[in-house]
């Protein structure tokens, strides 16, 4: 394990950065881990919460995986998405929840390898307009093979 956050110990425990939108916080509502989840609340446009730098430690291969949320009141057009950057290249959007769309209210697993990763940075985002459409993200985990 080279990462892991589940939300427990403080808002961002030194592991991530929010953008200057500042629309991410540390949410008791709901989590997977635990009693807590990081939270995006709109009124966002975009709204990111991005990892520190992760050393895969000299493995190039990993395996991120965490639990995503997206609630009801999320309209059509509205989302949290996931991005990734391996070695210092470029974000790639790697998947999306849609509101109106995907399914809703429920908690959702993702598990995605990765190959040729010597360091990667993760970021999560969120669109939403309105301070009733949430979406969460849980028990985030980088494991370097």
């Amino acid at each position: 394990t080279v990462f892991s956050d589940s939300f427990e110990i403080s808002e961002w425990n030194g592991l991530w950065t929010e953008d200057v939108q500042n629309d991410w916080f540390r949410s008791a509502q709901r989590a997977t881990a635990g009693s807590h989840s990081a939270e995006v609340d709109g009124f966002a446009s975009d709204a990111s919460l991005t990892s520190l730098v992760i050393d895969t430690q000299g493995r190039q291969t990993a395996t991120l995986s965490f639990n995503w949320l997206i609630e009801s009141a999320v309209d059509a057009g509205e989302y949290i998405a996931y991005d990734v950057s391996i070695n210092g290249g470029a974000w790639v959007e790697q998947g999306r929840l849609r509101g109106n769309v995907d399914q809703e209210d429920v908690w959702r697993s993702v598990s995605l390898p990765l190959n040729g990763v010597s360091t990667l940075r993760l970021r999560f985002r969120g669109k939403m307009s309105a301070s009733n459409e949430d979406a969460n993200v849980d028990n985030v985990l980088v494991v370097a093979q």
